[in-house]
């Protein structure tokens, strides 16, 4: 009978090969050889690992506690917007379309935020050239 090998995991070593998010409980897990570090988007902050998608889920809750909404549409607006902020702060040199995307939002209301927010646009996504052969 085959024995499983010990999971190696955020607590258990310095460059762990799984990691585990607190809140959700989403695994990622890399191959030995392909890579190390937490994975992209991920934070560790006192111990709580966080996932990109839980981290957006908490800006966009920070956003409504701090404002007052007095609609559920204004809840929506709020949170979307402390969304949208999130992801300039973490990059604001991606363009206005690939924020939109991961945000699930249109383009118009990233620029809206960008602009309130005094952010240069991002340069626009450069076509790819095609060779003619």
């Amino acid at each position: 009978m085959k024995t499983k090998p010990a999971e190696r995991t955020q607590d258990s070593t310095p460059d762990p090969i799984t990691w585990t998010c607190s809140k959700c409980k989403v695994r990622a897990t890399r191959m030995p050889g392909f890579g190390t570090g937490q994975p992209p988007g991920w934070t560790v902050e006192e111990g709580v690992v966080s996932c990109l998608l839980c981290r957006r889920a908490a800006a966009g809750e920070r956003g409504v506690e701090a404002g007052e909404p007095t609609t559920g549409e204004s809840m929506v607006r709020m949170r979307m917007a402390s969304v949208i902020e999130f992801e300039l702060e973490r990059n604001a040199d991606r363009s206005n379309s690939v924020i939109a995307k991961v945000c699930h939002t249109s383009v118009p209301t990233v620029l809206k935020t960008r602009n309130r927010l005094g952010l240069a646009a991002a340069p626009a996504p450069q076509a790819r050239s095609r060779s003619k052969s």
